[in-house]
């Protein structure tokens, strides 16, 4: 028997003993959860003690079996490494490459070791600080691991992987966007492009959903150069979604996109996803949008034949905000819910010019400034938006309206995280967390690291 390995089984068998003794002892004076607690760290000292024994073992391997070409070996150097069971040390060979004046560890680079943490630690790391503050986050790190992270590591850790799958997916964007020209090629019917075939197939998936849907808005984030707002679009198939009671569906797979950087970069994200998704190739495509003017002119594009929808939701919100200035919130509430459910049922029932007709009057009878101003407004958005407003005809094919999908979306990516208290992003901070929460809320981050579907 090897007489490392021959140690290492001794010292975890007096480890079981102590363990033991000690709990036969005081098992009687303790309750459930310090229990818990004692075998908690009883398990990470054998996993520790076992996992160093293991990666000592792997690094000689790799080491007797590199060929290091034009690097000069140095020595062998420790290296430490915070896995989620303590700190494991590890002794490795390391080389220098003189003309790039850069060292070189193969158990390193085999071993995917990037700083001081273990691929399982940083995925924590990311898991929680994608959710929470990183303060926060390593606080419930350091509680349900018991190794000590600070909330800058688990910043720089999350910063780092989400600038990876920034650049990852901007690179992939952008290439898309040069080989189909833009949306140009969206006018042609798939299978009469001449060109470049190959390409095509590359980024051009050959799914055929029945109905395409494509949800954008906008959020909110307070950076130091003042509020700015990303992006977040929200792509997803008729197929993707099921009835779990009378009144309720869900989407089993949603697509998440966002930026900060505008709506130059957004179109060439949005562009990448349809075609990944098969969005072209769709019987029916529907675009469900705030009705700005942005998503006309640079989203819609995109989809060609699209059924543009201005979300339920936003519609209704504009009434409610000429509603709180029209009425007293408080002193005349009745009157307000009245003014506003008479004129949404309209809506609902997809009389919006009727609606429009209601806010003239409306308009040419009320006093003040503010009061005329605010109906001016309304009426304008909804007669820029009223084709997108036909949501009797809509519920009747059985399209969605809105139901608050990509409002969860931008809730979701940017508010849940981005928003709280005195929170103040950097540009570049609050970009590439934009793009982790987009990765991990779609389900799709890389291999070995936590996922989850939103």
């Amino acid at each position: 028997m090897n007489k490392d390995l021959g140690s290492l089984i001794t010292q975890i068998n007096k480890e079981i003993q102590d363990l033991t003794s000690q709990m036969q002892e005081e098992w009687p004076q303790m309750g459930m959860m310090e229990i818990e607690q004692r075998h908690k760290e009883f398990s990470n000292r054998i996993t520790r003690m076992m996992l160093e024994y293991n990666l000592n073992a792997i690094a000689n391997q790799i080491d007797q079996s590199i060929a290091p070409g034009e690097m000069e070996f140095v020595s062998y150097r420790d290296r430490k490494i915070k896995t989620p069971f303590g700190e494991v040390k590890v002794r490795r060979r390391y080389y220098w490459n003189k003309e790039k004046g850069e060292g070189w560890a193969p158990f390193d680079e085999h071993m995917g070791i990037d700083g001081n943490y273990s691929p399982l630690m940083r995925s924590y790391m990311i898991m929680i600080g994608v959710e929470a503050p990183f303060d926060r986050a390593a606080g419930i790190l350091n509680q349900m691991t018991g190794q000590d992270v600070s909330g800058k590591a688990v910043q720089i850790v999350c910063e780092k992987r989400g600038k990876e799958i920034e650049e990852e997916e901007k690179e992939k964007a952008e290439e898309a966007w040069k080989v189909f020209e833009g949306p140009s090629c969206a006018d042609v019917e798939n299978g009469k492009i001449e060109k470049d075939q190959e390409r095509w197939k590359e980024y051009m998936s050959d799914e055929k959903p029945k109905r395409f849907y494509l949800q954008v808005d906008g959020g909110r984030v307070n950076t130091r150069d003042g509020w700015k707002e990303p992006k977040v679009g929200v792509i997803f198939n008729q197929e993707d979604k099921i009835k779990i009671s009378k009144d309720r569906e869900v989407i089993l797979k949603k697509e998440y996109i966002g930026t900060m950087e505008g709506v130059e970069q957004f179109e060439k994200l949005i562009w990448l996803k349809i075609l990944q998704r098969g969005g072209l190739n769709a019987e029916e495509k529907v675009i469900i949008s705030d009705g700005a003017r942005w998503v006309d002119s640079r989203i819609v594009p995109l989809l060609p034949d699209s059924i543009q929808i201005l979300d339920w939701a936003h519609a209704v919100e504009h009434l409610w905000d000429v509603g709180k200035v029209l009425y007293d919130e408080e002193k005349e509430r009745e009157e307000l819910e009245r003014w506003v459910k008479e004129l949404e049922d309209l809506l609902w029932d997809g009389k919006v010019e009727e609606v429009i007709e209601r806010l003239e009057k409306t308009k040419m009878e009320v006093r003040g400034r503010k009061k005329k101003e605010a109906l001016e407004k309304l009426i304008g958005y909804y007669r820029y938006n009223k084709d997108k407003m036909r949501y009797d005809r809509y519920r009747k094919k059985g399209l969605m309206i809105g139901s608050g999908v990509v409002e969860s979306g931008v809730k979701n990516v940017v508010n849940q995280r981005m928003k709280g208290c005195g929170m103040r992003w950097s540009k570049e901070g609050a970009e590439s967390m934009i793009f982790l929460r987009c990765r991990y809320l779609s389900g799709s981050l890389l291999d070995g690291e936590v996922r989850m579907v939103a």
